[in-house]
């Protein structure tokens, strides 16, 4: 099919999804080609403007989300809230732990202890106090984690004490010069790790 008709197929079957009327039969002569007006196209379907904030992620939710939440911290002492938000059919035995660094003390909060059911809550904060004699190198991890028979769910959050998250290897342009069609792409990112 010829690429430059698609505009007006296209519109052709959207107007044909509108109100229905009546089109008189046209005839004409067999070198003259009559096309009647399309309809005003209808929407399919409209968007109505929530109150909820639009997700900050693309594709499928987990089952589970874990973070923490900073509510003061300076350089001996920090408030943090551990977040956890399940599905609320995710009804696996989770246990919660928080593994801290060499130094810090868990002031306030229990180390590991299992979550109620996500039927009896599916969303909740859980508050603890850290106090260290200076800022440790070192994270202090959230895991939650839940096993059936069938399935497991694991949840990870790092309070990394001010410090930016780590960034992963970066890619390196240092392959040959990519040329497709007399236009320059420039050197190309190999697709093996240096020394493989």
């Amino acid at each position: 099919m010829n690429r430059s008709h698609l505009p007006g197929l296209v519109l052709g079957l959207l107007g044909a999804c509108g109100e229905p009327r009546s089109v008189e039969p046209t005839f004409a002569p067999s070198s003259q080609i009559v096309v009647a007006p399309a309809a005003p196209v209808a929407p399919v379907a409209a968007t109505v403007p929530s109150t909820q904030p639009a997700p900050a992620h693309d594709g499928m939710r987990s089952p589970l989300d874990v973070s923490w939440v900073t509510v003061a911290s300076d350089d001996h002492h920090a408030v943090l809230l551990a977040h956890v938000e399940r599905a609320p059919r995710l009804d696996v035995p989770l246990q919660l732990t928080v593994t801290v660094p060499a130094g810090v003390t868990i002031a306030r909060g229990a180390p590991s202890f299992a979550l109620p059911p996500a039927s009896q809550q599916a969303t909740a904060d859980y508050e603890y106090e850290l106090t260290y004699p200076r800022v440790p190198s070192e994270d202090v991890l959230l895991a939650v984690d839940g096993d059936s028979e069938t399935m497991g769910v694991h949840g990870r959050a790092w309070f990394r004490f001010g410090r930016p998250e780590p960034l992963g290897p970066r890619p390196v342009a240092n392959g040959p010069v990519l040329n497709i069609g007399g236009r320059n792409f420039g050197p190309a990112v190999s697709a093996q790790q240096p020394g493989q």
